[in-house]
């Protein structure tokens, strides 16, 4: 299934402004939840490559599904996916 990165914060809830957050976000990327394994380090790939081909982030402590989307937290970050079909509902 492909997703949208729409938001990404730190895991106290304040967005991440770093230049490589600012690179995922609005990223769509193609991800299947059921490949998403808590304590490994999750490697989404990108539909729209570009010069950013994947991200790989810090290992997975934490997913959560929802009909339109998955928070997914890591070790560093929390990730605000939605589907790539909702995304465009939501601009």
């Amino acid at each position: 299934m492909e997703y949208k990165i729409v938001k990404i914060t730190d895991l106290t809830g304040k967005d991440k402004t770093d230049e490589r957050a600012r690179n995922r976000l609005g990223r769509i990327m193609e991800l299947n939840k059921n490949d998403i394994k808590i304590g490994k380090k999750l490697m989404m790939s990108c539909v729209n490559p570009g010069w950013m081909k994947s991200v790989i982030t810090s290992k997975v402590k934490d997913v959560v599904c929802a009909d339109d989307g998955l928070i997914i937290t890591t070790e560093n970050s929390v990730y605000f996916l939605v589907k790539k079909d909702l995304a465009k509902v939501l601009r």
